[in-house]
């Protein structure tokens, strides 16, 4: 069985778990649902002029 999710965009699938504000996500997504890998997410703000800065944590799981 495979882990993960799978990328609404590119369709791979990622295990990489992170975390964009709800208005970042609404504006790519356009509603609160979905799945994006990092490169998609990152790919697309970018095509909004927005640029992140991505954190690593070990152990920190992002909650709201």
């Amino acid at each position: 069985m495979e882990s993960g999710e799978v990328c609404d965009i590119c369709g791979r699938r990622y295990l990489t778990v992170f975390q964009i504000p709800d208005e970042l996500w609404l504006k790519l997504m356009g509603d609160p649902g979905g799945n994006l890998c990092l490169n998609c997410c990152d790919g697309l703000l970018r095509r909004f002029g927005i640029s992140l800065y991505w954190e690593a944590a070990i152990d920190r799981f992002p909650t709201d």
